[in-house]
């Protein structure tokens, strides 16, 4: 199975690592603004639900390197 916290794209903050609904995704894709063209990274939660750009299967997991 294909879990994100096991991800090379998964961005787990100091602060944010007890709490896995605020791990960030930062796979490139789709993710740049428009505006600004700076790189907005989503939520692991949204990029893996049906909706997201990695889904449910895990279209985009890399797996973490050395761990």
């Amino acid at each position: 199975m294909k879990f994100c916290k096991d991800c090379n794209h998964c961005l787990q903050e100091k602060h944010t690592t007890q709490t896995p609904s605020f791990w960030r995704c930062s796979n490139k894709i789709d993710n740049t603004c428009l505006v600004s063209g700076k790189i907005r990274y989503k939520f692991c939660d949204f990029e893996r639900s049906k909706a997201g750009a990695c889904g449910i299967a895990g279209k985009y997991f890399q797996p973490k390197q050395g761990d």
